[in-house]
Parts: structure tokens; C-alpha cells; sequence
């Protein structure tokens, strides 16, 4: 029994340091998976990928020197857990969020396979937990058995509550800042482009930064602006995603980044998508671009429809009901 846990002890090791490596690495998609949970501000964000690395290095110390080995195996079950929460909530809301743990060795995760793993790691904590208790005692593991399996079930128990009570908190907090986006797009007296307001041909800047002129006659165009500090953005990735992939027609979509950084490219999750940027300041002058998300349908070089904040099914339906029409 000794021999097992100290296998489970030095994979344990080598899994999170890994991850803590991957993340020092590449932190960049780690962070960007902390902002679209929504939860918190960038500051606190950065704090907490610092915290998270720093903890994960230290964990995998304790296991692979045997040291605090208990202790050690109880903070990481409880920080699973919380991160376990956290992605079955994004589960509940049909998002596919990849944990960001390990880089990009599995930036292509699924939730699913997320939380598969997370929980496969709670149950080897779990087992390695045990094993440590029928070691201490010093008896025969079949003979104990019955008596410190109770340790097994306590554990077990113990972190199906804080798995349920971290889902409860997170669902909670995701209710409330749905809320708060409604109140403040509600309650906000914001300048828009109108229907039939005429609008010019833009220049743009690609992902190569390469200029590229979108001319708006004579097709429709559906300009999608975001920034990558807009948690709202984030949230309404997936119902742009949507509407490109079921666009049938010639109706051009392009996504406009408003802030120029080096993180854009693995906001979307299909990463053939292009992503623009704004030439020249006058772009958010010309569109009115002073509240993101903000989707704008061109016709012709007239504004067909304009959506502000996070789109609605109906404004989905709608918008691919538009641009899939050739008629209209």
C-alpha cells in the first residue's frame, strides 16, 4: 500500500507542476480564461493566476518531497473543487471553457473533458487520502478495512458539499452580474447609429497588420465590436459564433477588436475566424462605439440594425433571418 501512494504521490507531483508550469509560460490563456467567468475585475484577476501558479508549485514540492504530503493533499482537493464548481457552472450554460491548466497542450479542452479530469484528480486525492490514513495505522489493509473506510466516505462527503456549495456561489454570482448587465444597459442613456443613418467605407487593420478596405456597397456587412476587458464580450462570443456559422449568403462578418493586443486571437473559439482592429481613432467616432458588445448590420452603406450589449435569441433569430435572405 506504501508503493501506491507514492506513485499517486509523485503523479500528483508531476500533473501539477506541469500545470503550474504551462501556466507561467503561457499565462496569457489563463487569464483569459479567468475573465470569462465573469467573477471578477483584471486586477484581482492577475492576482489570483500569481496565486494559483505560486500554490500549484508549492504543491507539487510537498508531493514529490514527501512533505506535508496531508495537508497539502486537503488544500489541493479544496482548490479543485472551487475550479471544478466554477466549470460545471460554465457546463450548466452550454459554454465550452477550457481550464486553461495546462497551456496550450490542451487549450483545445471542453468543458466536459475539463471536469472529467478535475474530478478523475479529486478521486485520486481522495483514494491517496485514505491510503495515508490505513498507513498510519499500521494494520492490515483488509483488516481495517471496514473501520477506515469511514475516512474514505467522510472525505468523499465532505467535498461533494463544498463541490455543491461552490456551484451554488458561482451560479448565485453569475445570476447577479446578468442582472447587474441588464440594469446598466437599461438604465443607460447611450448615442447608437440609427436605422437608415448612411455610413463610409472603413479601413481596417488585419491580424498581419495589413490594411484591408471594407467597401459597404451593395452587400449587407455585420460588424461585431468588442473589447477583450468586456466581460459581456466574452458572453456574447458564442452568440456571434452562432451567427457565423449558420450565415449561408455572401454577407460578410467581421469581428472589430477595439484594443489592440496580442491576447485576441484565442478570444473566439474558432480561431479561423478574422479578427480586425481600427486603423485610425475615428473608427469609434464614425460607429458610435462608446459601449461594447455592440453589433451594427450594414446594407448598402445604410445601418440596417444596430444591438447593443449581449444579443437576445430573438436577436439572433432575427439577424440570421436577415442576412440569409438574398432577396431583401
Amino acid at each position: 500500500m506504501k508503493s501506491l501512494s507514492t506513485i499517486i504521490r509523485i503523479l500528483l507531483a508531476l500533473i501539477f507542476l506541469l500545470s503550474s508550469l504551462f501556466k507561467l509560460l503561457n499565462p496569457s490563456d489563463f487569464l483569459l480564461t479567468l475573465k470569462q467567468l465573469n467573477l471578477f475585475n483584471s486586477e484581482i484577476n492577475n492576482w489570483i493566476a500569481i496565486v494559483v501558479i505560486l500554490f500549484e508549485f508549492i504543491i507539487a514540492l510537498a508531493f514529490l518531497f514527501n512533505l506535508f504530503v496531508k495537508e497539502a493533499s486537503y488544500l489541493t482537493l479544496l482548490l479543485l473543487l472551487i475550479f471544478t464548481a466554477t466549470l460545471f457552472t460554465d457546463f450548466l450554460h452550454i459554454r465550452q471553457t477550457s481550464c486553461g491548466c495546462f497551456g496550450d497542450l490542451f487549450s483545445e479542452d471542453s468543458t466536459t473533458f475539463s471536469l472529467l479530469r478535475n474530478f478523475a484528480l479529486v478521486f485520486l486525492l481522495l483514494f491517496n487520502l485514505t491510503l495515508i490514513e490505513f498507513i498510519k495505522s499500521g494494520k492490515n489493509f483488509y483488516k481495517s478495512y471496514l473501520k477506515e473506510r469511514k475516512t474514505y466516505y467522510l472525505n468523499l462527503a465532505t467535498a461533494i458539499i463544498i463541490f455543491l456549495l461552490s456551484t451554488e456561489v458561482l451560479i448565485l454570482s453569475r445570476t447577479i452580474y446578468n442582472i447587474k448587465h441588464d440594469f446598466y444597459f437599461s438604465n443607460q442613456n447611450v448615442s447608437i447609429l440609427k436605422e437608415g443613418e448612411i455610413v463610409p467605407d472603413v479601413i481596417l487593420l488585419n491580424s498581419g497588420n495589413k490594411i484591408s478596405k471594407i467597401n459597404f456597397a451593395g452587400k449587407r456587412t455585420l460588424l461585431l465590436f468588442f473589447s477583450t476587458d468586456c466581460s459581456i464580450c466574452h458572453d456574447n462570443i458564442k452568440n456571434w459564433e452562432e451567427i457565423i456559422n449558420s450565415n449561408s449568403t455572401r454577407s460578410e462578418i467581421i469581428p472589430i477588436c477595439m484594443d489592440h493586443t496580442n491576447s485576441n486571437k484565442s478570444i473566439f473559439n474558432d480561431e479561423t475566424i478574422e479578427i480586425y482592429y481600427p486603423y485610425h481613432g475615428t473608427l469609434k467616432t464614425i460607429f458610435k462605439v462608446y459601449v461594447y458588445p455592440l453589433t451594427v448590420l450594414i446594407n448598402n452603406n445604410h445601418v440596417e440594425k444596430t444591438y447593443l450589449g449581449l444579443l437576445s435569441d430573438n436577436d439572433i433569430k432575427q439577424i440570421d433571418s436577415i442576412i440569409n435572405n438574398e432577396d431583401s
